[in-house]
């Protein structure tokens, strides 16, 4: 912009065009040197610029001071929170098992308590804590739409294979039965999901508890 300004009564023009930038402030000239050629033009970005680039940034709504001041609060907690199982997230997507170690907070102290053998006394001291298994666990769905006649599911076949070599990603945008294919396959996803009984989930977890706890290397597993 400034390399349009020629003579010193080129600066009125620029600084019309800068009035009209809608992130600015009113900006006004504070000084001209006719000696030096040269002047000063004052230029601010208007209140609240700062926190709505902010808030295009994040995708978050941030309006204020108090608005970033808790956004940071929740994110430091977000964080902290992350860090503990970072690592066995990553464990989990490489191996399919991750692990999360108690912390010293979490542990459980229970009273000591004396212990005899034979002609000796001892003192025996339990602790419990909480820790956290990652296990993955991939999930099989299907669609298998009826259309009807043998060559209208072919035609169907075609046009899914067509599509499927041309944009492979596009081929889950297409609609079936008022939906996108993506959308059928998630909900189908989460229906299995789901499915688990409670009961079910607070066997396993007592059978992971029954191996860390007893050392068992060995698991029979019968699914009725």
């Amino acid at each position: 912009m400034c390399e349009n300004i020629s003579k010193v009564r080129d600066i009125k023009t620029t600084l019309n065009l800068l009035k009209e930038e809608e992130n600015l402030s009113p900006t006004e000239m504070s000084s001209v040197d006719l000696g030096e050629g040269k002047a000063i033009i004052t230029m601010k970005p208007k209140d609240g610029i700062f926190y709505n680039i902010l808030s295009e940034i994040c995708d978050l709504d941030v309006q204020s001071e108090s608005d970033l001041l808790s956004l940071i609060k929740e994110l430091n907690f977000a964080k902290k929170e992350y860090d503990k199982v970072k690592d066995a997230l990553i464990d989990v997507r490489e191996t399919g098992y991750g692990l999360v170690a108690p912390q010293l907070s979490e542990m459980k102290f229970e009273e000591p308590e004396m212990v005899k053998q034979g002609t000796k006394f001892g003192v025996k001291l339990k602790a419990s804590a909480p820790s956290l298994h990652f296990i993955k666990a991939n999930i099989k769905t299907e669609i298998s739409p009826i259309m009807g006649s043998e060559k209208e599911s072919e035609e169907l076949v075609k046009s899914l294979m067509e599509q499927f070599d041309k944009d492979p990603a596009s081929l889950w945008q297409s609609n079936m039965f008022g939906k996108p294919l993506e959308v059928l396959i998630k909900e189908g996803l989460q229906n299995k999901l789901y499915k688990m009984p409670d009961d079910v989930q607070v066997k396993i977890q007592k059978t992971l508890q029954k191996i860390i706890n007893e050392g068992s290397g060995g698991l029979i597993c019968i699914i009725l």
